[in-house]
């Protein structure tokens, strides 16, 4: 009844009130109740949200949770108590001012509050809220997130400190002049005119336009030149992908999992290509505030994030097919209350792809032919066979007497990625995230060619880290401490053999 009559914050306490309960009620009259409540849970949480600044977190109680026995206590201890706590210890020097980071909960072991009303609730987190916010939306989103920011620099500034040191080199000739750098650089300073001595035509439309679009525009207003330009644009874009990050994980977990998880990324063994002067980092910035935009039922926002990611990287049409799947779903189904933006959602389903397919599009005008796209990407040796090559090489790394270790990095990575996709899909992940990740790990697996690169292209396939950082988020902090620490160097080292070392591109 409170749904139907929108009243959703006094929905949310009823729910939060009910706890782990929920089976023990006749929520419906066919079908599973537990799942049919997380749907109403969930509809809730989004209508919530809906009423938040697009670059601001959804609020959530910071006062005590109201809850019926013990049992309901733990799950709250584990949602929003001693998480926090390994996070602070990783970042304490961090923290001049320790109350606007406000992890942990106020429940102890065993105790529960009394069932109170809405009125009573909202007085107790008015009590217990941290500092007012920055002036604005941005500046509100920024004060929660800065923590996973602040770790995340500090990770990729030692790992490139480290590069740099261990190969003596300076930053523009190691990160942001070699490999494919150097065809987006060819683009924004040329365009795409001219031919390449193996691929032959139009060999430079295999890179999309937006990244050297930028490029160009930054050395018109700055007086930089194109290199710093790109390396500059791809350490911010890393910046705003690392928020995103900690805004969608923060919506669909908790605090303390969205900072461990930001910080898993920045620190996973191909993570030096978040500092080079690559797509990655914009298309996972693209990606992350899409998939936010969709869980907050932002559709003409997310439509125009898709647009953006399809001309960022071939695998843009995995955030397209995600954002059309969603608001088709949202269209034929709709949230709490009966509400369906019918107009904003077809708009977001006939925009989402647009930009993957114009780029598509041009490239066949150009060749002459409808799938010119795929003919130029031939010549690169790319090409999709639904997973035979990848395959063929997995079984090469155990089966040849002597391997590299990059092969055995990306073999590392793509098994992990099938392993935690499964084990998202078994826990059950929100569904924007899982038809992302999905999409990603099939693009990546069934596109033969560049087996060295295939871990890199799973880079903005953060959602997989979910299960590793929800588990170690409530670990001891000694053991986040270690872990982390650990991670951080090891990253270090497999940057400086991909970049100093390896006779491939990352």
């Amino acid at each position: 009844m409170l749904i139907r009559a929108e009243r959703y914050d006094e929905a949310l306490d009823i729910f939060q009130a009910i706890g782990t309960h929920a089976t023990a009620f006749p929520w419906t009259y066919h079908g599973d109740a537990h799942t049919e409540f997380l749907e109403f849970r969930e509809g809730v949480c989004t209508e919530i949200a809906r009423r938040v600044p697009f670059f601001s977190t959804p609020p959530r109680p910071t006062g005590p949770v109201p809850c019926l026995d013990p049992a309901d206590a733990a799950l709250r201890r584990d949602r929003h108590g001693p998480a926090g706590q390994p996070v602070i210890v990783l970042f304490r020097f961090l923290f001049f001012f320790s109350a606007v980071t406000p992890f942990g909960g106020t429940s102890g072991p065993g105790e529960c509050k009394e069932m109170v009303g809405p009125q009573t609730r909202q007085a107790e987190r008015e009590k217990t809220a941290g500092p007012a916010p920055l002036p604005g939306p941005v500046g509100s989103s920024l004060l929660r997130a800065w923590p996973a920011l602040a770790g995340y620099a500090l990770a990729r500034m030692f790992g490139t400190v480290m590069l740099l040191i261990w190969t003596g080199s300076d930053p523009i000739r190691m990160l942001a002049s070699r490999y494919d750098t150097g065809a987006y650089l060819h683009i924004a300073e040329r365009g795409y005119a001219g031919s390449c001595p193996v691929q032959g035509e139009l060999c430079r439309y295999a890179f999309f336009p937006l990244y050297p679009g930028l490029i160009r525009g930054a050395t018109a207003v700055l007086p930089l030149p194109a290199s710093w330009a790109a390396w500059g644009i791809s350490v911010l874009a890393s910046l705003v992908a690392a928020w995103g990050i900690y805004a969608v994980v923060e919506m669909v977990a908790n605090r303390a999992t969205a900072i461990v998880l930001v910080v898993l990324w920045g620190v996973l063994p191909h993570a030096v290509v978040e500092s080079m002067a690559y797509t990655e980092p914009l298309f996972t910035a693209l990606a992350a505030w899409a998939l936010y935009a969709v869980l907050t039922r932002r559709w003409l926002t997310a439509g125009g994030l898709a647009v953006l990611a399809g001309l960022t990287r071939p695998s843009g049409a995995a955030v397209a097919a995600t954002v059309v799947v969603c608001a088709l779903t949202a269209l034929l189904r709709p949230g709490p209350g009966g509400q369906r933006p019918v107009v904003r959602l077809l708009v977001c389903v006939l925009v989402a792809p647009l930009g993957w397919l114009a780029w598509v599009g041009w490239v066949g005008h150009r060749a002459g032919r409808w799938d010119g796209y795929f003919r130029v990407q031939e010549r690169w040796g790319t090409s999709f066979d639904g997973g035979a090559f990848t395959l063929q090489h997995l079984s090469g790394v155990f089966q040849q007497p002597m391997v590299t270790l990059d092969a055995v990095m990306v073999a590392a990575a793509i098994a992990a990625a099938v392993v935690l996709l499964v084990v998202c899909c078994i826990q059950r992940q929100p569904a924007p995230l899982l038809v992302y990740a999905t999409a990603l790990v099939i693009i990546t697996i069934g596109v033969a060619g560049y087996f060295h690169s295939k871990a890199r292209f799973l880079i903005p396939a953060f959602v997989l880290l979910l299960p590793v950082a929800r588990a170690l988020s409530r670990a001891r902090p000694t053991i986040v401490w270690t872990v982390l620490a650990s991670a951080t160097v090891i990253s270090a080292a497999c940057g400086y053999y991909l970049l100093g070392v390896a006779r491939h591109s990352p």
